[in-house]
């Protein structure tokens, strides 16, 4: 997407961050680039970023230095996100960040006082790269608290009030958390979708060759691509046949819970939550600590549960249809919930609605990827195994909801 010298000439804009690390200054002159800093690309989600990690270059690293050198996570932003979005997003995680170590802050560039750089049709920034990898599917409970104890500790950090957010809104906003709103529409906007893809679906053959075109890490003509290719359209298949036998069932039922949770709301508060605390997101040392939580590309003012349903909807089992399955003791939702609660209240009627955004977040994501996929065509910077992986985890999740 971007050259190395693309992506190291962008770098020279935070040189006195990166000469820290090595023997000389990065550079005299602000438009060379630091020629011994390696950057490497990171799978990047499906958010349409794209994520390079910064190294120092082995033969410039400091002599006699003991501990290894740092390195940084250098982002280019998606061009569908605004410059207001993104310094709103940069002013709460810089202030959160002096009273949390598990965020990771844009840092202020050499050359003027801002974090944010325009370059190659992007916004770009520089932050400390955080070690550690994901939780594996299946994991402890005590694992699942942890993370819920590290979420909560973000949200005490982005709700403190003494916290200086630029002069915006602060925690404890009464009215609808947005979660609700947000999925009410969705689930009432799939419902046509739905209906248009299960009533013709391409063939697999050809459902995998326009995927090649869309995928921007498969190539046409390929043999590998092609074969992945064919593998995410078989399971495609199977989440339109899924849909096409419970959709007309469930959506109505999910958009039901939903609204009982908004008649319900004056028992509900919005504050700043991360809004997508997906397991890849936290990560963990190899002593079981989290090292930090990252992506905040999502980061708004909504109800802290959006944020427990999105991290354990990625190890629970999905409970049945009727209510007060999800948080039975032992369960992902409880363990999270039991390790937010050392740090912060977490309600009953909060539980709820996690419980119920769980499965909501379950079967819209599923209907989501059919949408942009077949109906929608949209193109992803993702591998189709990438894609089957994350759709495979949902057919069996949602499989056990009926």
């Amino acid at each position: 997407m971007f050259t190395p010298e693309q992506r190291l000439s962008v770098l020279t804009h935070w040189s006195a961050t990166l000469e820290s690390s090595t023997i000389a200054p990065v550079t005299a002159d602000p438009v060379m680039p630091p020629a011994h800093f390696r950057t490497t690309p990171i799978g990047s989600g499906f958010s349409g970023g794209a994520v390079f990690r910064v190294d120092v270059a082995a033969e410039t690293r400091s002599p006699g230095r003991a501990e290894p050198p740092p390195s940084w996570a250098l982002k280019a932003w998606s061009p569908a996100t605004s410059t207001p979005q993104i310094m709103r997003i940069a002013a709460i995680v810089q202030a959160a960040a002096r009273h949390c170590n598990l965020l990771a802050p844009p840092l202020i560039r050499a050359d003027v006082d801002a974090a944010q750089l325009h370059a190659y049709g992007r916004v770009w920034e520089l932050a400390r790269w955080i070690p550690g990898a994901a939780l594996p599917a299946e994991t402890s409970a005590q694992a699942v608290a942890a993370g819920g104890e590290a979420i909560a500790r973000v949200h005490a950090a982005m709700n403190r009030a003494d916290c200086d957010l630029a002069g915006l809104a602060r925690s404890a906003a009464p009215g609808v958390p947005r979660c609700l709103t947000d999925r009410i529409r969705r689930l009432q906007q799939l419902s046509p979708l739905i209906d248009q893809i299960t009533a013709v679906i391409p063939a697999q053959d050809e459902l995998a060759n326009q995927l090649t075109c869309q995928l921007t890490s498969e190539e046409l003509h390929d043999p590998a691509s092609v074969l992945r290719c064919r593998e995410l359209a078989k399971r495609l298949a199977q989440c339109v046949g899924w849909l096409s036998r419970e959709w007309a069932v469930i959506s109505p039922q999910l958009i039901e819970r939903l609204r009982q949770h908004v008649c319900d709301s004056q028992h509900l508060t919005s504050s700043w939550v991360i809004r997508d605390c997906h397991r890849e997101h936290v990560l963990f040392n190899d002593r079981g600590l989290v090292e930090g939580i990252l992506d905040y590309d999502a980061i708004d003012l909504d109800s802290p549960a959006a944020d427990l349903a999105r991290w354990a909807g990625d190890f629970d089992a999905a409970p049945s249809i009727t209510r007060g399955a999800a948080s039975e003791p032992g369960s992902p939702l409880a363990a999270a919930v039991a390790g937010y609660r050392r740090i912060r209240p977490f309600s009953q009627c909060e539980c709820e609605l996690a419980q119920t955004l769980i499965e909501v977040n379950r079967v819209g994501s599923l209907a989501n990827w059919l949408v942009w996929l077949i109906a929608e065509n949209r193109q992803f910077a993702a591998s189709a195994q990438q894609i089957q992986g994350r759709i495979s985890h949902l057919i069996a999740s949602d499989c056990r909801i009926c």
